[in-house]
Order: structure tokens, then sequence, then C-alpha cells
């Protein structure tokens, strides 16, 4: 049984465990910390959330929009609190880019 089969049969404590500690390993100042918060909680593909702009996501009517996908579509997705609260306090240190993630 591979390790994700392994953790689709474990309780859901644990999974919030695993996000727990695999977000205080990220630290604060890196991008892994808040990108990993923008898979987890919108189930985005990697190469989407890396293609954001600052334009995509929209505080003020809680969406990011995405412009770019696989299946050549855009769409738009929730931005709940977790993730806006999360993404304001990575935009200081995204040195002023249009890029949400510019280290891409």
């Amino acid at each position: 049984m591979g390790w994700w089969n392994w953790l689709q049969t474990q309780p859901k404590r644990r999974w919030r465990d695993l996000v727990r500690l695999f977000v205080a390993a990220a630290g604060t100042g890196d991008f892994i910390r808040p990108l990993f918060h923008m898979l987890f909680h919108t189930g985005m593909r990697l190469g989407e959330a890396l293609a954001l702009e600052w334009v995509d996501v929209e505080f003020e009517h809680q969406r990011i929009v995405v412009r770019k996908s696989k299946s050549g579509e855009g769409r738009k997705i929730p931005l709940r609190g977790a993730l806006a609260d999360e993404l304001i306090m990575w935009k200081p240190h995204s040195r002023e880019s249009r890029w949400v993630f510019p280290a891409r």
C-alpha cells in the first residue's frame, strides 16, 4: 500500500496534524508556506498557483481567478479566510512583484 492510500485511510484528525506539521516546518519568510496553503485550500494545480498574479487574487470578492489552466478554461475559486490571511501576510515578502510567488 502506497503512502497516499495509507493516508486516505487515516482519520481527519491525522490529516490536520500532518498539515500543522508541514506548515510549522515551512517557516514564515519562505514562499513554501503560502504556496502550501494555496494548494491545500483551493485544490489548484501547482502550475496554476505559480502562474497567479496579485490581480488574480480578489480579496474584496473573496475569490481567486485562475486564468491559465490545464483545460484551457479559466475558473473562479473561493478565497477562504485562512488562505486570505496567509496571503495578506505573504504579500510584503513578494518584493512588490506582480506575481504572487515571484520565486517561481
